[in-house]
């Protein structure tokens, strides 16, 4: 299946993958367009995510198509994270002082 998103619009939505944990506590990661309140999609690497994210943001918008709903304009821009899991103690630490001093 090719990329009808794309071909409709010219330009990508953005996307962000972020590292996230199924209700097994796997590790996972989680694949989303911030354009598009609620199209999110999961994979188990970050390109399946992302490859899963382009189907479901297909029917995303076909379904704002079959309301008659606005659909709102794509920006480009994407965004990865590249994730060990489990988190090295030193990245914990890290990510625990940046909140403590915010």
């Amino acid at each position: 299946m090719g990329n009808k998103v794309r071909e409709d619009t010219g330009t990508l939505y953005s996307t962000i993958v972020v590292p996230d944990v199924t209700t097994e506590n796997e590790p996972c990661f989680m694949a989303y367009h911030p354009e598009l309140e609620g199209c999110m999609s999961h994979g188990s690497t970050p390109e399946e995510a992302i490859h899963n994210l382009w189907e479901v943001t297909e029917l995303y918008i076909s379904m704002l198509q079959d309301k008659g709903l606005e659909i709102p304009p794509p920006q480009g821009i994407v965004v990865t994270w590249d994730v060990v899991w489990p988190p090295r103690k030193s990245e914990i630490e890290t990510i625990l002082d940046i909140y403590s001093s915010a």
